[in-house]
């Protein structure tokens, strides 16, 4: 029995112990960690095109004591690398383009600096944000992206100096712009825009463009170059357009090189196949064809037209398309394939764009689509 109760004794001695030591441990603790009364919170963020205000709150009691916050900036939350830092001894600080990237996900971590007898305070992390830039490129015209080349326009202000074309793959290009690029869009809207034509890109590539006024951006945007264009046959204005489109197997895909094409001293007629006249440069304003008329016949029939001016004038053409069933019977029965009509300038018909009544009865004459696109048509007879 009289061991028992030592035993007994002995156990509750370590365990008051024990108590005393963990009571101890807790006290030191408190006195190594002690309150961090002027710590940051509720931290508010205002982010616009070129700058951001940071603002937070502070206790109560800290008001008139003159403290000072440092406030980080990283890409990253876990602040591995630290982009920007400042002291401040306000409650707020305003970051511009000059300290940090625009179009970039930053994070803000903000603490109370030491003061008197109190540490530091830990740091209060706010939610991502950023800078969203600002936007002078206006959207790119389709006529505009070629296969190795692109038209771009921006609204313009002092100091605009380049223009960065970052392709998806390879290296970036940098072209500078001229006092002539700046004003070559004229005023749109009362505002002064700018044209740069860039060149010796690589057909079938998304490009991300840049605008820099110095270091500083001032617009991005993405675009697309037009896939190549495989040429069955490239001609030339001293070639017989007519002559080439007759020999044409279908599917073809002849190219027009830069000039005047006369292909109005008789219709060109397209005859049960599907073919493409498209412009070598891209473009309407250096590539012509005098017709007389379109001709679209037979079964299997139809065009792409691309990067053409078409003019009637001379020939007096009376339409731009015609569709007959044949030569011998215009109104026989003919299934025709599509028509696109893209990037062109059509004009001078006495009677209209294209006639397609000239079947025996209503369903004589079947067609895919006939798609006008980013055209200019006029002068076509009464009805303009």
């Amino acid at each position: 029995m009289k061991l028992f109760i030592n035993t007994s004794s002995k156990y509750l001695l370590l365990l008051f112990t024990a108590i005393v030591l963990i009571a101890s441990c807790k006290k030191e603790e408190e006195k190594l960690d002690p309150p961090r009364l002027f710590k940051a919170s509720d931290i508010a963020i205002t982010a616009g095109q070129t700058s951001a205000a940071i603002k937070w709150a502070i206790p109560l009691f800290s008001a008139g004591k003159p403290l000072s916050y440092t406030v980080d900036f990283s890409t990253t939350a876990d602040f591995a690398t630290i982009a920007y830092t400042k002291v401040v001894d306000t409650a707020g600080i305003v970051v511009t383009e000059d300290n940090i990237a625009i179009r970039t996900p930053y994070f803000a971590r903000i603490k109370a600096n030491a003061y008197e007898n109190q540490p530091e305070s830990k740091y209060v992390v706010s939610s991502s944000f950023s800078l969203t830039g600002i936007q002078l490129f206006l959207s790119v015209r389709e006529p505009e992206i070629r296969e190795t080349s692109v038209s771009l326009r921006f609204r313009t202000e002092t100091g605009l100096s380049s223009i960065r074309l970052t392709p998806a793959t390879g290296t970036p290009i940098t072209v500078a712009l001229t006092t002539a690029d700046l004003t070559a869009g004229g005023l749109v809207g009362g505002v002064s825009t700018g044209i740069k034509a860039i060149t010796g890109l690589t057909g079938g590539v998304t490009y991300t463009a840049e605008l820099f006024n110095g270091t500083r951006s001032r617009g991005i945007l993405t675009f697309a170059t037009l896939p190549v264009t495989v040429y069955t046959r490239i001609i030339n204005p001293t070639d017989d357009l007519n002559t080439a489109v007759a020999a044409a197997a279908n599917g073809a895909v002849i190219g027009l090189n830069p000039g005047t094409y006369a292909a109005n001293a008789a219709n060109t007629f397209i005859t049960g196949k599907t073919i493409t006249l498209k412009s070598t440069s891209g473009s309407p304003s250096d590539t012509k064809v005098n017709y007389k008329e379109m001709v679209i016949e037979g079964t299997g029939a139809g065009v792409t037209l691309s990067g053409i001016e078409f003019d009637g004038a001379t020939a007096s053409a009376l339409y731009f398309l015609n569709f007959i069933g044949s030569q011998a019977s215009n109104g026989s029965s003919a299934v025709f394939t599509n028509v696109v009509v893209d990037n062109c300038i059509v004009r001078n018909a006495a009677t209209s764009f294209l006639r397609g009544d000239r079947g025996s009865n209503a369903t004589s004459f079947k067609i895919g689509n006939i798609t006008v696109n980013n055209s200019v048509v006029y002068d076509m007879g009464s009805n303009g």
